[in-house]
């Protein structure tokens, strides 16, 4: 039996937890052998509490902050699955047996592969469309979702009959195979890019990717809010990983945002007057972060300290 394993770092998100559990208590029942690994990465609310009310799941890690990134390093190497979801703190993993097994018989029928591409989580258009005279509290959000579908849509087309060692750039894995990431791969915990750092190993040991389809499970947003300043903070913590992947990688980030805004334009005027609004509102943020990030304004390497809080009552 293929056993996958669900790693997920998460600090203070007794808000959401229970949701991402609940999902994978009924994933459970149908792929009994399951293994969830958690990480309450210096969380000081209920977090650890509501993980260890489901007796399938193992906090491992519930010490001082440690940042996602080392969070989920050490989860990996704990992890028995010869499938690995890494599973973000605010994102649903969304699943139904046939595409749970379309999963399974991918990875075991294709040993070369070492795993597959999302690129950026899928937000739901019912959420971000809902709920207009909230308009200005969930404007955040909204460009959040158009951008990110866009990039999606985008990094879709990029990736069709290309190898991505090809594209200046490497792609982030959540869901790969198991056992290829070990002690030995020579990751630092220090390196705070580890999800590119990760692909890169396994592209060292000669494993292909693809980019993922409706035919496989992938990740969805849970939340429906988020600030104009959460969305400074978020592309912040992009632009500063981006910056650091260029110096260690040696790649060229520009070519691909270069690509992803003249998409943006191309799409633009495909949108309805609240997406195109929010996506102004999501490249003047980029904008005001990448200048922040650009003329040292912000420094900080510790990435994952520009989270940005997105939750309230409403949230889900």
């Amino acid at each position: 039996m293929t056993k996958i394993s669900f790693l997920i770092s998460a600090m203070n998100e007794e808000k959401t937890i229970g949701v991402i559990m609940d999902n994978l208590a009924r994933l459970k029942k149908v792929e009994p052998d399951i293994e969830v690994l958690a990480a309450c990465d210096g969380s000081t609310d209920k977090t650890e509490e509501i993980i260890n009310s489901y007796k399938f799941a193992k906090v491992l890690i519930n010490g001082p902050r440690l940042g996602k990134n080392i969070s989920i390093h050490r989860l990996t190497q704990a992890a028995k699955g010869d499938i690995i979801v890494i599973h973000d703190a605010d994102w649903i993993f969304v699943w139904n047996k046939q595409t749970l097994k379309n999963m399974i018989d991918f990875f075991n029928n294709n040993p070369k592969i070492g795993g597959y591409v999302q690129g950026v989580p899928l937000f739901n258009k019912e959420k971000y469309m809902n709920d207009p005279a909230r308009f200005l509290v969930k404007i955040g959000f909204i460009g959040e979702a158009v951008a990110s579908n866009l990039v999606r849509s985008f990094m879709k087309k990029l990736h069709e009959n290309k190898s991505f060692e090809k594209l200046g750039f490497t792609p982030l894995m959540f869901i790969i195979r198991g056992g290829i990431i070990t002690k030995q791969t020579g990751i630092k915990e220090e390196e705070i890019c580890d999800e590119a750092k990760r692909t890169q190993e396994m592209m060292k040991k000669n494993y292909a990717f693809i980019y993922s389809n409706e035919t496989l499970p992938y990740f969805e947003v849970l939340y429906n809010r988020t600030s104009f300043h959460d969305l400074i903070k978020q592309r912040t913590r992009g632009f500063l990983s981006n910056k650091i992947q260029e110096k260690s990688y040696g790649w060229n980030m520009n070519s691909f945002y270069f690509g992803v805004f003249s998409y943006f334009f191309k799409e633009f005027f495909k949108l309805n007057l609240t997406e195109k609004t929010g996506l102004g509102v999501w490249i003047l943020a980029s904008l005001i972060a990448f200048i922040n990030v650009k003329i040292g304004l912000t420094k900080d390497k510790r990435v994952w300290a520009h989270r940005g809080t997105r939750w309230d009552k409403e949230a889900i």
